[in-house]
């Protein structure tokens, strides 16, 4: 069974959700670079409301996505919609904590700058290296569900020569503690395609299960055929993960094919 809630729960939660709202810019950084002790040499890590990148820097996250996802977003629905997708990660209530290479080519910037003298052509110079420098990101928000505070990982994304070197699991890792123990969030989610084999592999890792509202488990038939996706859960409380440890609807995601 599903773990009840009172209406303290809600009150707890909501203030919470305060709490994570005015953390951004700096703290926001400092908050997850806490938990990320081993943080890799000759990287940087910016994290703040989506509105505080430059468009250089969210257009160069949506190549990432497509570059890594595209066909599965046109074998789902026909095509990849690079606007819609530059839509999520433009919301109000998106946050993003963007990876890049420390000081890259520095010198190169200066350059630029001096060749580019005018005020507008400057500031352009230095956006467009940053978003060259870029080597991954994690879309996140945070949201009350269920009388919950919920971490809502959106999207987590690396060029391919930054693949499988840990950053993500130290991302995870560093969220999922900043969000448990200083947000209070209870509960970690997701969505992950269906065909995405390698993803799912590291959610599980990480501890997620299908959550119960998946509609790969709670859908009708015709849902479970149609679906390209499912959804991932993680309760952060240890108190909850231990209850729900049993929980027969919760099913590892090697069930869902």
């Amino acid at each position: 069974m599903p773990p009840k809630r009172k209406a303290s729960d809600y009150q707890a939660a909501a203030s919470a959700a305060k709490r994570a709202k005015k953390l951004r810019g700096d703290d926001l950084t400092s908050a997850i670079f806490r938990y990320m002790p081993e943080f890799p040499k000759g990287l940087n890590l910016r994290a703040d409301w989506s509105s505080a990148f430059s468009s250089d820097e969210l257009n160069t996250c949506c190549d990432i996505v497509k570059a890594n996802l595209g066909h599965m977003y046109e074998k789902a629905w026909g095509d990849w919609d690079g606007k819609g997708k530059l839509r999520e990660l433009t919301s109000q209530a998106a946050r993003i904590a963007l990876i890049t290479k420390r000081e890259c080519a520095k010198k190169e910037r200066d350059e630029n700058d001096i060749a580019l003298s005018s005020a507008e052509g400057s500031s352009r110079a230095h956006a467009s290296q940053d978003a060259r420098d870029i080597v991954g990101f994690v879309h996140f928000r945070f949201s009350v569900e269920s009388k919950m505070h919920v971490l809502y990982i959106w999207e987590i994304q690396f060029v391919k020569q930054w693949t499988g070197k840990g950053l993500g699991g130290f991302l995870m890792h560093a969220l999922h503690n900043l969000a448990e123990k200083e947000l209070g969030c209870k509960l970690a989610a997701l969505t992950v395609f269906l065909d995405n084999i390698g993803a799912r592999k590291f959610y599980e890792r990480l501890g997620y299960y299908v959550d119960p509202s998946c509609p790969s488990i709670c859908g009708t038939q015709q849902e479970k055929q149609d679906v390209h996706y499912i959804i991932l859960s993680k309760f952060l409380d240890e108190k909850l993960e231990r209850d729900q440890a049993s929980n027969p609807r919760r099913k590892p995601t090697a069930t869902i094919q």
